[in-house]
């Protein structure tokens, strides 16, 4: 009960600036998805994953247009949780979209919620092989405990677009400035509340 009355406290701290829309989505979509308070997961006995907070529905409408206007074809959540980004873009975009998950019980739960075009996979996102992925657009909600992890997956996304020629996009949520690497482009920022904050970025090989 403590942890969550911290995540609402936490809430309202960091969506103070539009709190009447965060509050507005927040409450819609989980009248929608039917979820009250059960996509909040601690893991207790993780080293390197953040508990399973997913980012707030109003961060969600804000990526799904992202990916609607820029006529994103692929676009996979690093650290899905229970999928709520992956259903919300399922059901609100026309790309192709995935999500990984680390956590064993929560990648379970996650399958039975998920929408049926949603591809989940139960792998370490540090290990996955980018050059034999086609994604075009990276999703991150701060997986990661430790700032090292944040800063090497990015620098596997980059890697893996040697030779390509393409552009892709790199969205982040509530992960601080400074842990990104100088080679993505911002595009927009969105900072609403002490710690809250979306951004876009692209990056062309």
């Amino acid at each position: 009960m403590t942890y969550y009355f911290k995540y609402i406290i936490r809430f309202f701290l960091n969506y103070k600036n539009v709190l009447f829309q965060a509050l507005f989505y927040e409450l819609i979509y989980s009248i929608k998805y039917l979820e009250f308070g059960s996509h909040l997961i601690i893991n207790k006995d993780s080293k390197t994953a953040t508990d399973s907070i997913p980012s707030t529905y109003y961060f969600v409408k804000k990526i799904s247009d992202f990916i609607n206007n820029n006529n994103i074809k692929n676009a996979v959540d690093l650290g899905c949780g229970l999928g709520r980004i992956t259903n919300f873009l399922d059901d609100n975009t026309s790309a192709k979209v995935s999500g990984y998950e680390l956590n064993t019980k929560i990648y379970r739960k996650s399958l039975k919620r998920k929408n049926k075009k949603v591809q989940l996979f139960n792998k370490n996102i540090l290990e996955i092989n980018f050059v034999k992925k086609n994604f075009q657009c990276f999703i991150m909600v701060d997986p990661f405990i430790k700032s090292k992890d944040t800063i090497n997956l990015q620098k596997k996304i980059i890697s893996s677009q040697k030779n390509k020629k393409n552009e892709i996009y790199f969205i982040t949520v509530n992960i601080k400035n400074k842990l990104i690497n100088k080679k993505f482009l911002k595009i927009d920022v969105i900072k609403t509340g002490k710690e809250g904050i979306i951004s876009f970025y692209s990056y062309k090989s």
